[in-house]
C-alpha cells in the first residue's frame, strides 16, 4: 500500500515539474500490471490540473503582455480560447509537444478549466494505456516471451505511430485555419 502512495506522489510531482515523466507509467505497468492504469491516469490528471491552475493564476498576466507584441501567438491563443477542448484534445494526442509543458501552456490560454479537464481525460487515455501496456509487456517478456506478445507490441507501436502522424497533421491543419481566415 505504501508503495502505491509513494508512486502516486512521485508521479504527480514529476508530472507537475517540467521533467520527463514517461518512464513512470511504464514502471507502474511492470510493477502493478493492469491496476497501474487507473493509478497513473488519476495521478496525471491531478498533476495536470494543478499545473494548469498554477499557470493560470501565476503567469497568465505576464504571458498576455508577451502575446500582445506577437500577432502569431495571439492567433494561437485565440484559436485555443475559441476551440478550447478540441485543441486540448488534439494536442494531448500528439506526442510532439512535451506533456508537462502542455499543462502550463494551456493554463495561460483562454481555455476554461472544465473543458480543459474533460479534453485531458479523453486525450491522455491512449498514451497512458500504451505506456502502462509497455510495462506489462516488459514484465511478460521477462518471464515467458511468446509470439503473441511480440505481435501485440508490433501492432501497438504501429497504431501509435499512425495515430501520432494523423494527430500531428490534423493539429497543423487546425492551427493553420485561424491564420487563413484572417487573410
Amino acid at each position: 500500500m505504501y508503495g502505491v502512495v509513494i508512486f502516486v506522489v512521485v508521479l504527480v510531482v514529476m508530472t507537475w515539474l517540467p521533467a520527463p515523466d514517461w518512464p513512470l507509467p511504464i514502471m507502474a505497468g511492470y510493477v502493478y500490471g493492469v491496476w497501474a492504469f487507473p493509478m497513473v491516469y488519476i495521478s496525471i490528471v491531478v498533476a495536470s490540473a494543478v499545473a494548469f491552475l498554477a499557470a493560470r493564476h501565476l503567469a497568465r498576466d505576464k504571458v498576455r503582455a508577451f502575446l500582445r507584441r506577437r500577432p502569431r501567438y495571439r492567433a494561437l491563443d485565440r484559436a485555443v480560447a475559441e476551440h478550447g477542448w478540441q485543441m486540448v484534445f488534439l494536442v494531448r494526442l500528439s506526442p510532439i509537444i512535451p506533456f508537462n509543458l502542455q499543462n502550463y501552456a494551456f493554463g495561460v490560454t483562454g481555455v476554461p478549466l472544465l473543458p480543459y479537464l474533460w479534453a485531458t481525460l479523453a486525450g491522455i487515455t491512449p498514451g497512458t494505456a500504451l505506456y502502462v501496456y509497455f510495462g506489462i509487456f516488459g514484465k511478460g517478456l521477462s518471464s515467458t516471451p511468446s509470439a503473441l506478445n511480440w505481435v501485440s507490441l508490433g501492432l501497438g507501436v504501429a497504431a501509435s505511430i499512425a495515430l501520432g502522424v494523423f494527430v500531428t497533421r490534423t493539429t497543423k491543419t487546425y492551427l493553420a485555419e485561424p491564420n487563413e481566415r484572417r487573410r
